[in-house]
């Protein structure tokens, strides 16, 4: 309660308690000695001791430039309606700046509220590959003696993908048959600016000997990639078809004109195609293409090939065969029927192994290196037992001759002539670790033999049924060692 007197003395003030607020009011009931008046609403108007300022965020294209509308700076409030104030820059944009349209390419630090409404001011990026800018302002009016409070606005950079992928590494890949083979970064890798990892993709056409896969799933061909899963190791090539040429000792037919047979020629077509694998013919620039109609000629150059390509349905071992005619005009033969024996104990040159894959491994010198599916995978020795059995079993290897110059572990466990047993499925979750001496040997090898094990029987490698193979690692050496002095004088 205070009086008239206690107003015009000055005694009575307004503090405002709650910050950002520009109107208040409050009620109050007037006496006298005769009369009263109930409920009188005072409006209290507050003018702010800063300027408001609300900024907005905005988006530019990688490389344009946008105005920036009197949106993006608004000064709310009746006090500052009309009031020309200036936009100081005092943190100016890292990827880009702010301009005048009437002076382009001229960086400012400040700029007036009128020309904003003149819509002459413009952010302009400076065209890098930075998806993110800022810069923070404040309002300054010296008519007023006021300013605002510094704000940020911050931009969004809409990259554009103008700039094409550039190959870094493309080297030919030397796989063996039927194997399967991890691609790295060193054997295929693409930069591009505009673009993440996982976004630079790769489409590629069906190899025609095997196909593109993951390792996780390597019986599952893939046509499309990524840089980033070629980076994370996901990407294998997996060599599916054993390819055997026929030659005139394989497949020879004469007509019985023996003088006039280097002018005629004898044309097979094919009748019946081969049901596990296909026929092929060598073109001149070395691809191939199936055939079902060629000549003696392309048989005694070795120029029609086999290729095996069904393993799903492939045993251990299996016949195919494919029926053909034979016609020379006017004389034809035929049907006659072609029988194609496939086994993985059939030793084909440059084939070392019986596995589906067994590529040896490469280790610098003191380094180590995983030995994983793609390097190791005896999963094909299912195929020796009846289809019945082979969800109850399991691969199992026993390593008879260690390493000479390095160690195998699983883990943080030391493979030993005590403890030489692991197992298919470690290779395949975990992989075996090689680990090199440090010695200057050039090349180490360990031997072991695998065999199929029914699940929770011991693991003791049988008297009979197992295989013995030998997986080969190379050395890269190290330049390591110091100069050695070998004179002293003359």
């Amino acid at each position: 309660m205070f009086t008239q007197q206690d107003v015009d003395d000055g005694y009575i003030h307004y503090v405002q308690t709650m910050p950002d607020q520009q109107q208040d009011r409050f009620i109050l009931d007037v006496m006298s000695g005769f009369q009263a008046v109930s409920r009188l609403e005072i409006l209290v108007d507050v003018v702010p001791k800063q300027i408001p300022l609300a900024v907005q965020n905005f988006t530019v294209q990688e490389g344009g430039s946008k105005a920036l509308p009197e949106d993006y700076f608004r000064i709310p409030g009746k006090h500052f309606e009309g009031l020309d104030c200036e936009f100081v820059l005092l943190k100016p944009p890292k990827h880009g700046y702010v301009e005048n349209s009437h002076f382009p390419r001229v960086k400012l630090m400040k700029f007036t509220r009128k020309q904003v409404e003149n819509e002459l001011i413009s952010y302009v990026h400076d065209g890098s590959e930075e998806l993110l800018d800022s810069f923070t302002i404040f309002a300054n009016s010296s008519e007023l003696g006021k300013q605002s409070l510094p704000q940020t606005l911050f931009v969004t950079i809409e990259s554009v993908n103008h700039e094409a992928p550039v190959i870094t590494a493309y080297k030919i890949l030397q796989v063996w048959v039927n194997s399967g083979t991890e691609i790295t970064r060193d054997d295929l890798c693409a930069v591009d600016g505009d673009s993440p990892l996982q976004d630079l993709a790769y489409l590629v056409s069906p190899p025609s000997n095997g196909h593109l896969a993951f390792k996780s799933i390597p019986g599952r061909s893939i046509q499309s990639f990524t840089q980033a899963q070629i980076n994370e190791g996901q990407l294998v090539f997996v060599h599916t078809g054993s390819v055997k040429p026929l030659s005139s000792h394989d497949l020879r037919a004469v007509t019985n004109d023996v003088d006039s047979t280097g002018n005629r020629t004898i044309t097979f077509t094919v009748i019946c195609s081969p049901r596990l694998g296909r026929l092929l013919c060598v073109s001149s620039d070395n691809s191939t293409e199936d055939v079902s109609v060629f000549t003696q000629n392309l048989v005694s150059e070795q120029l029609i090939l086999y290729q095996h390509m069904d393993w799903e349905n492939t045993g251990w071992t299996a016949e195919d065969s494919f029926t053909f005619t034979v016609s020379s005009p006017p004389a034809a033969l035929g049907p006659e029927e072609f029988h194609i024996t496939i086994s993985y104990e059939i030793n084909e040159p440059g084939r070392q192994s019986r596995l589906l894959a067994n590529t040896g491994a490469v280790v610098k010198e003191g380094d180590k290196v995983l030995i994983d599916q793609s390097k190791l995978d005896a999963s094909n020795l299912f195929l020796k037992l009846p289809k019945s059995q082979r969800s109850s079993c399991e691969i199992w290897f026993q390593v008879i001759s260690l390493p000479h110059h390095g160690t195998l572990m699983v883990g943080e466990r030391n493979i030993t002539k005590r403890k030489p047993n692991f197992s298919q499925y470690i290779i395949n979750k975990f992989g075996v670790t090689y680990l090199h001496d440090d010695s200057e040997s050039l090349a180490d090898n360990f031997s072991f033999a695998i065999w199929p094990n029914e699940k929770g029987k011991s693991t003791m490698k049988p008297e009979a049924d197992f295989l013995e193979e030998m997986f080969n690692i190379t050395i890269t050496p190290i330049n390591d060692q110091a100069p050695e002095l070998k004179t002293k004088g003359l």
